[in-house]
């Protein structure tokens, strides 16, 4: 697939990668194409007929569909500038894919780099890859995902986040707190989520996952949180009436106002 750059200058793109013209073999026959990110990476093609025949060096970075669909946008929207003599919101609105096809592209690529390793049939001998226990919010920029692990059993408990809310959080004073049983994962019984209000919306917080509803339970989760962040305090706590939750709730937060 061929795209153009702002610069006019003609692209190639494979699973995700994209290259630009480097030069002619000497009997002028094969494209050697290299990285568009020649600074860092070294990966070649050599391309026949515009076909690939040969790859060299791997890439030291991951591919980038959503860049490979937006050249490939903005390609077509030149095009359609020069050739026709339709009207500038027609030609945008002709040449962008619709939302549904562009998410499948990228669920599809993202699928393909990164396949998840298959559903734990049991709690005990769980293991999270390390790729799961980060969040990456762009390239070179990563921070703990996985907070807090009450450790192998089949009590276990784990506390999801962002590592940067738990400095953020001691400035909030109302949170909400609920549970759900209806997506939670087989060897899990719910999902139980801490959200706070600041800056007018409501913003997450914990995402921890749960082994039952029972108070012991409850009183670990709560527990843990302190131990993530030891200074949490609010003025106002807004939960459902699950009894067990409710009493652990108001055990850890004392002064606030349930």
């Amino acid at each position: 697939m061929n795209f153009t750059s702002q610069q006019n200058r003609e692209k190639f793109s494979e699973i995700g990668f994209l290259y630009v013209f480097d030069k002619l073999s000497a009997d002028e026959k094969t494209e050697v194409w290299r990285c568009e990110q020649k600074r860092e990476c070294k990966a070649r093609v050599h391309l026949v007929n515009r076909k690939v025949v040969k790859t060299l060096n791997s890439h030291n970075h991951e591919p980038a569909a959503a860049k490979v669909a937006a050249d490939q946008v903005i390609t077509k929207i030149k095009k359609s500038a020069v050739e026709t003599q339709e009207s500038t919101c027609q030609v945008i609105n002709e040449s962008f894919p619709n939302q549904p096809d562009l998410k499948k592209l990228i669920r599809k690529k993202r699928n393909q780099i990164n396949q998840a390793p298959a559903n734990p049939i049991t709690l005990a001998p769980l293991e999270i890859p390390e790729d799961y226990r980060i969040y990456v919010s762009e390239p070179g920029n990563s921070e703990n995902f996985l907070l807090a692990d009450s450790g192998p059993g089949a009590e276990r408990i784990l506390i999801f986040g962002r590592q940067r809310n738990l400095e953020t959080v001691l400035t909030f004073d109302d949170f909400f707190m609920d549970g759900t049983f209806k997506i939670a994962l087989n060897i899990f019984k719910q999902i139980y989520v801490v959200l706070a209000k600041k800056y007018g919306g409501i913003h997450p917080i914990f995402y921890a996952l749960l082994p039952n509803k029972c108070i012991e339970t409850y009183d670990i989760l709560f527990s843990m949180i302190k131990v993530l962040v030891p200074n949490l305090h609010s003025k106002s706590i807004t939960c459902d009436f699950e009894m067990a939750a409710f009493q652990n709730v108001a055990e850890i937060f004392p002064t606030a106002e349930i």
